[in-house]
């Protein structure tokens, strides 16, 4: 039972998804996103974790470019 105090939504009011499906500004996926109020106060806490753990990791498209493109 999730009568605890309830777990903020990451939501940043950006919603654009990346190349990896994830928020550019609150880093969860589409799913994430779509299913969040759906979700118990437990399952919202993993999503906490693993916003936190995308966070640490740069996106992929700032980690590496395409092979002979070079900005303008």
């Amino acid at each position: 039972m999730d009568s605890e105090k309830p777990i903020p939504n990451p939501c940043m009011g950006v919603c654009a998804l990346d190349e990896d499906d994830l928020c550019i500004a609150c880093r969860r996926s589409g799913l994430e996103i779509a299913y969040w109020s759906t979700y118990s106060n437990e399952k919202k806490r993993e999503v906490w974790a693993l916003i936190r753990e995308r966070e640490a990791t740069p996106p992929r498209h700032s980690r590496s470019r395409d092979a002979g493109h070079e900005p303008s």
